[in-house]
């Protein structure tokens, strides 16, 4: 992709991309645990009211845990109404957020005593007790707890990356989204807004058939189910947005999408590039789904009688619906090699050649301040 020069958006979950293709003072990084990250400040991406909406519901996303909507709507409300407080009170920068939301119910209720949102103040309410808050607010706040620890790790002041600015650039450089195994629970949350957002800006471009941005998201059941997704592969098209999604388990796919949501999204790709499945539930829905075809096959009867004319033979052609391709074979399917399954054309495989390319760079490099201790 570096010779056509098309600026991408690459998911790497598994910091494989970063450390060879990398380019310093060309390409960003966005993983808020690194030192060499650009600091997002996703205040500076509002530009709306609504905005203030997508960017909680981007946040904390749906509870499948709980059939009450309740755990969901009660930590975006909150959220939403502190972020639009602190927007009109000059203090427009994630570690305000962290601030308020890290402290204890009452500072929180404080800072959004002149909020015109009542349902909030409801979630929020005083009781006579000892502790002056419900049981519902102590039990929002612990749910809203999970996802929000990412903020103290955001800038604490001013950022230095807007998206909007990078798509208005013409000569912008590669966006890595880059995580790290033993962080990755950690990571979650600002990784998932941080791709969020970025759909949600280029899905609000004007169609362009001049301009291309091409993303690579790969290990995408690594991140939160992105609710945008679906409009990524298809509206965004007329945009100039040229995806590539991985997914390893179908069955993990399904559970964080939902089955029909899962298979809508699958069924949104032009075409399917399917390696080897080890898993025998993926390999049955590669062959089931993706390689079913209609083969032709001749078909003989003959009719016997006593007389000479009940005597004769038939051929015909009868069509026959076969997998042309078995989930055992894609269980067994060698290294480097692909099915691929375009829906214009008929499918067929290839074999691709193993390139091995150098690190240039180390793929994380730690911020200091992580360490429980400091280095001696």
């Amino acid at each position: 992709y570096e010779s056509e020069n098309i600026p991408c958006i690459i998911l790497d979950a598994k910091n494989e991309y970063i450390s060879k293709k990398f380019r310093p003072g060309v390409d960003f990084i966005f993983n808020p645990l690194d030192c060499d990250s650009i600091q997002w400040n996703f205040f500076d991406e509002i530009k709306r009211w609504p905005d203030i909406d997508a960017i909680s519901a981007f946040i904390v996303p749906d509870n499948k845990s709980h059939s009450d909507p309740i755990w969901t709507h009660a930590p975006r409300a909150i959220i939403a109404a502190l972020i639009e407080q602190l927007i009109k009170m000059k203090h427009a920068h994630c570690g305000s957020l962290w601030s308020v939301l890290n402290s204890g119910i009452s500072t929180i209720r404080k800072a959004l005593k002149h909020s015109k949102n009542t349902t909030v103040s409801d979630y929020l309410t005083e009781t006579g007790n000892t502790e002056g808050h419900s049981k519902l607010a102590q039990d929002i706040k612990a749910s809203m707890t999970q996802y929000i620890q990412f903020l103290r790790y955001m800038p604490k002041k001013n950022g230095n990356f807007i998206i909007d600015d990078w798509l208005n650039n013409k000569d912008s450089g590669n966006i890595y989204i880059t995580s790290h195994p033993d962080l990755k629970e950690t990571l979650k949350p600002a990784l998932s807004l941080f791709l969020s957002m970025l759909i949600m800006k280029v899905n609000a471009l004007p169609n362009d058939q001049t301009r291309k941005i091409r993303w690579i998201l790969d290990e995408i059941n690594q991140l939160y189910p992105q609710k945008l997704l679906p409009d990524l592969l298809t509206q965004s098209r007329s945009k100039g947005s040229q995806v590539i999604l991985g997914i390893q388990d179908k069955a993990q796919f399904d559970e964080n999408y939902g089955k029909n949501n899962a298979d809508s999204i699958i069924g949104c790709c032009a075409t399917q590039i399917i390696f080897r499945c080890d898993g025998p539930e993926t390999a049955e829905y590669a062959s089931k789904i993706l390689s079913k075809g209609k083969i032709v096959e001749p078909e003989n009867s003959s009719s016997h009688g006593s007389s000479d004319v009940r005597e004769g033979i038939s051929k015909s052609n009868r069509p026959k619906e076969e997998f042309i391709l078995m989930a055992s074979e894609i269980q067994m399917t060698p290294d480097l090699k692909a099915y691929v399954f375009p829906k214009a054309s008929n499918p067929f495989s290839v074999d691709f050649k193993y390139k091995n390319f150098c690190d240039e760079i180390d793929s994380f490099v730690p911020k200091p301040d992580l360490n429980v201790f400091p280095c001696v």
